[in-house]
């Protein structure tokens, strides 16, 4: 009998560790904030969310103030679309995985969750961000992110 008991505790202990490594190595959520420097109105900069993940799913985006904001698959897709006038639509398979337009600062839950995803694999995520405001401004961007 005492076998049986010690059989139990080690595999209780054991699926305790696992459990605690999972916990320890998951962070279901994660906030990332990034920022342009200084932009004149109607102007753009690239940017990258570094350190996150090859496969998300984005939580919510904040902004400080008016932008058009667009989130890439890659580095090549956010050049592709760097002369899209902000009344179009991207074209099919332009490699665009969220985009919003802000009239002001405003959070934006995101629901349904949109999944993404890096081409290449990489921690980069590609964000081009649009002054669309009336005055020079560094635009602040905060994504909550899940990890895929």
């Amino acid at each position: 009998m005492s076998d049986i008991v010690n059989a139990y505790a080690s595999i209780r202990e054991r699926r305790d560790a696992i459990s605690r490594l999972i916990r320890e190595e998951t962070k279901p959520r994660t906030v990332f904030t990034i920022t342009t420097p200084a932009l004149a109105p109607n102007t753009s900069a690239n940017l990258f969310i570094s350190d996150a993940y090859s496969s998300y799913g984005i939580l919510s985006a904040q902004t400080n103030s008016a932008a058009w904001v667009s989130v890439y698959i890659d580095d090549n897709s956010m050049r592709r679309d760097a002369y899209r006038s902000i009344n179009l639509d991207p074209v099919s398979n332009a490699g665009v995985v969220l985009e919003f337009i802000t009239n002001a600062a405003d959070n934006i839950p995101i629901s349904p969750i949109i999944n993404g995803y890096t081409t290449t694999g990489e921690t980069l995520i590609p964000v081009r961000v649009t002054n669309t405001g009336n005055s020079n401004i560094s635009i602040e961007l905060t994504f909550t992110l899940l990890k895929i």
